[in-house]
């Protein structure tokens, strides 16, 4: 992908290209970086600019903080579309128009883009917490595979005649993100080991719907951003330890279930469970992903996940496909 974006014309939701807003040459630190995403209504830009800023990163040339002051935006700019209802609102996949493929898709494509904008907004938000540049760099990594995942998903709805944007979605990830504004330890317990890891959990599951369905392709690129996520799962366990340890917590598993009892919306995340099976967390594997950090056991999950067996040439999902 090339980097020299100013001069590119992406397309909006409405079929019609525009000028990309964001200017890079204000750009001048990561948390800058940051800002700019959030900031930004179009997804594909959010995509763009961060894989930019991933490869300046990497290179030495782009540091963590520069002259400018970077402050997280109250809201994260989005488009018009999609339309943002209450989750019980929601269609359910077999009631969506058009198809429940897309539908599955549009859904993932919403949660991709928006842990896009949650790693961007816990590296702005609490730039303040003395945090180490591995963190910065780990939960970049993060927010770059996010952004390949979305664009995967962006060029399987084109592809299939559709976008996103087309379908209605709900805004649990920027709930979660308004209520752990305060505590970074909350915001990595909610974000990293609840959200991330449900989505390991449900990963698999889709993907079997989606080959039922005789939609191999979409299913392959579901199965490898849910082998994926293990890592962005892990990376949260590291560093909700390092501030427990550096905090003081005696039990951060205990205080993990303490956090998601706070933070946690049971009726949204799982309506067919009390709060006490809920917390559990055996669905989503949080507790051994927990003890096996604990243990120094990074590897163990709460099931195998493996790529496909067949395996995807991912190239062509890189870039859009213009109407």
């Amino acid at each position: 992908m090339g980097f020299a974006f100013c001069a590119r014309l992406c397309l909006s939701g409405n079929g019609r290209r525009r000028a990309l807003s964001t200017s890079r040459a204000y750009l001048g630190s990561l948390l800058e970086y940051g800002r700019a995403v959030l900031t930004e209504k179009e997804p594909w830009q959010k995509k763009v600019l961060t894989h930019e800023a991933r490869k300046l990163f990497v290179s030495g040339s782009l540091p963590v903080r520069g002259s400018a002051l970077a402050e997280a935006p109250a809201s994260w700019s989005r488009n018009e579309r999609p339309a943002v209802v209450d989750p019980s609102e929601m269609p359910k996949p077999k009631d969506a128009e058009g198809s429940a493929i897309l539908f599955y898709l549009h859904s993932l494509a919403h949660v991709e883009l928006n842990a896009i904008n949650l790693c961007w907004d816990t590296m702005v938000r609490f730039s303040n917490v003395e945090m180490p540049e591995d963190f910065y760099d780990e939960l970049l990594r993060v927010a770059d595979d996010e952004s390949r995942h979305y664009g995967w998903l962006h060029t399987r709805l084109s592809d299939l005649g559709s976008e996103y944007g087309a379908y209605p979605v709900h805004d649990l990830i920027w709930q979660a993100a308004r209520t752990t504004k305060s505590d970074l330890a909350e915001r990595l317990a909610i974000g990293q080991l609840v959200q991330e890891a449900r989505g390991l959990d449900a990963a698999p599951r889709v993907a079997d719907r989606l080959r039922s369905w005789n939609d191999n392709e979409s299913a392959k690129i579901v199965a490898q951003i849910g082998v994926e996520e293990v890592d962005h799962v892990k990376m949260g366990v590291k560093w909700y330890l390092y501030l427990c340890k550096r905090d003081e917590i005696e039990d951060p598993i205990s205080n993990f279930h303490q956090i998601a009892l706070k933070h946690a919306n049971y009726g949204a995340l799982s309506p067919t469970k009390s709060e006490e099976q809920w917390l559990d967390l055996r669905r989503s594997g949080i507790n051994r992903l927990v003890k096996s950090s604990l243990r120094f056991l990074g590897n163990e999950t709460s099931r195998d996940v493996e790529p496909d067996k067949q395996p995807i040439d991912f190239r062509r999902y890189s870039e859009p496909v213009w109407a």
